[in-house]
């Protein structure tokens, strides 16, 4: 079998670099998201358990978690002064 470096993988599925901690927080969500994935549609001939495959869902689970924190920032960051999400016009 052949060692595949999976930080490298998902560098270059990324295009970008990811802390080495987003990469561990991310690998258990992205392999039970894999695993849900086959049991439902199954393997796709193999292809699903390449580690391309699982190196793309850790890139998703980071980027969703970075968005994540970034709008969860923003709003902190908003002045009371502003409505809030549920105004009602009258």
């Amino acid at each position: 079998m052949e060692y595949v470096n999976l930080s490298e993988l998902v560098e270059r599925f990324g295009g970008r670099l990811m802390t080495g901690k987003e990469l561990l927080n991310a690998i258990g969500p992205a392999q039970r998201k894999l695993d849900c994935i086959i049991s439902k549609y199954g393997d796709c001939g193999g292809e699903r358990r390449k580690p391309e495959y699982l190196a793309q869902l850790i890139v998703e689970h980071v980027n969703e978690q970075r968005y994540a924190e970034c709008f969860s920032k923003k709003e902190k960051a908003l002045p009371e002064q502003y409505p809030s999400k549920t105004t009602t016009l009258l």
